[in-house]
């Protein structure tokens, strides 16, 4: 006998397709369908394994004897040729020929045994071939990732923040065609993009936008520069800031005595969420804002005034916030409604007061103060000195003369106020600022 495999996908040998060499034939005893007839075709055995030649075809002598020894005399004369299959192709057509040594079949029909006409169940046609089609696999390129609600709005995925979005549609273009997948229940994404045979090398994924996002700095579409070498697949995350959490009505900065002060006005803007707790903080960790926890109702579409007070301002010529807002419920644990960046422009400050130290006959020094400050008094007289917190707590009470060292290593970060009383002055009041 002998056998070819064809490279087709329409289970005929045409203009275009090859043969395989080197592809697995193999021969059994019995038929492997279980397509039971006279006798005792039901009895299997692996006999043997050929391999095809660089024409595509293979030769093997069957006795009797080879197929009784195969099945420890259970059968004598039925046996099947199949194939192998080999990485990279898939079978066209699935066949089984079903075949017995002398005479007809046995079998009633045509199914896994495409040699003998449907019905006839006749012996082997003279000068047969077992022919398989096998359909090369297309080649392409994997692609993974996943959709991130980017809460925070960073770019980064941070656990217990940010949530993945199922559901949503990824594309992809190979440059010839063009498909889509959705993020699953996980929020991510699993795609095999074909690669066409005039390949320019580059596959675009993009993601479509639902109402209420953006992405994050616009980026809502990735190429990929396909390396073939390369074994893990490709991955494309998207991350998607909410959309407007608030909206400044209004805002003011100005700048006393190297104290910022920002006088901002927010609109809730999410149409669906009371705000019960909320914060404003400056994104730059050296920054430090009084006050940043709020603690009211703030319903969709009223509006709120914030008076913040910013110290630590060097070389800034703008200044971000981020605001975040929950809503929290008796007895429940707090849902995170929104979240926002909010950045303003920073205006120059004039010459500040809180670097003259020699005012009304006292010298302060150093401000800003990292863990102790000094107060000297020029005319050496008894005075009274006060320091009070942002909330007008009293922290220090004492009297000098001369010169005095306070200690401030424990006080935190902030705005203070000193106020110096004696027999000759008012009380003279100074704004210092401690940034341990």
């Amino acid at each position: 006998m002998d056998i070819s495999i064809y490279n087709d996908c329409n289970c005929e040998f045409n203009d275009g397709d090859s043969v395989l060499e080197d592809w697995p034939i193999i021969i059994s005893a019995g038929y492997l369908t279980m397509n039971t007839g006279p006798g005792q075709p039901d009895y299997t055995a692996t006999m043997d394994t050929v391999y095809t030649d660089s024409q595509g075809y293979w030769s093997y002598c069957i006795s009797s004897q080879d197929i009784i020894n195969a099945t420890n005399g259970n059968n004598s004369e039925y046996f099947t040729v199949s194939e192998g299959m080999l990485p990279g192709y898939y079978a066209a057509c699935e066949i089984y020929y079903e075949q017995k040594l002398y005479g007809p079949t046995g079998l009633n029909g045509a199914g896994g045994n495409p040699l003998t006409p449907f019905g006839a169940g006749g012996p082997i046609p003279f000068d047969s071939k077992f022919s398989f089609f096998n359909c090369p696999e297309e080649p392409f390129i994997t692609v993974n990732g996943c959709k991130i609600e980017d809460v925070d709005c960073d770019g980064v995925f941070t656990q217990g923040i940010d949530n993945y979005l199922s559901g949503w549609t990824i594309n992809w273009d190979n440059g010839y065609e063009m498909g889509y997948v959705q993020t699953d229940d996980s929020g991510c994404y699993t795609v095999d993009v074909p690669i066409p045979d005039n390949f320019n090398g580059i596959i675009t994924i993009s993601e479509v936008m639902q109402d209420g996002y953006a992405a994050f700095e616009g980026n809502d579409s990735q190429d990929i520069e396909v390396d073939f070498d390369m074994e893990v697949p490709y991955t494309v995350n998207f991350f998607n800031c909410p959309g407007e959490c608030v909206i400044i009505s209004d805002y003011s900065m100005y700048c006393q005595d190297d104290i910022y002060y920002l006088e901002l006005a927010l609109e809730n803007a999410t149409n669906s969420f009371d705000f019960t707790q909320y914060s404003l903080v400056p994104m730059d960790p050296e920054l430090q804002s009084s006050p940043s926890y709020f603690d009211n109702i703030w319903a969709p579409g009223w509006s709120a005034n914030f008076d913040l007070e910013i110290f630590n301002i060097t070389d800034h010529q703008s200044i971000c916030f981020f605001f975040s807002a929950f809503n929290c419920l008796v007895g429940e644990d707090c849902e995170d409604c929104c979240s926002e960046i909010l950045c303003f422009d920073v205006p120059q400050c004039s010459e500040s007061s809180l670097f003259d130290f020699n005012l009304n006959g006292y010298v302060v020094y150093p401000n800003p103060i990292k863990d102790k400050f000094i107060i000297e008094s020029e005319n050496y007289t008894d005075y009274n000195y006060t320091v009070y917190d942002s909330f007008g707590k009293k922290l220090v009470s004492n009297s000098g003369n001369g010169k005095e060292v306070i200690e401030s290593s424990t006080w935190s970060n902030g705005i203070y106020m000193l106020v110096i009383e004696d027999e000759l002055n008012s009380p003279i009041q100074y704004k210092i600022i401690v940034h341990n």
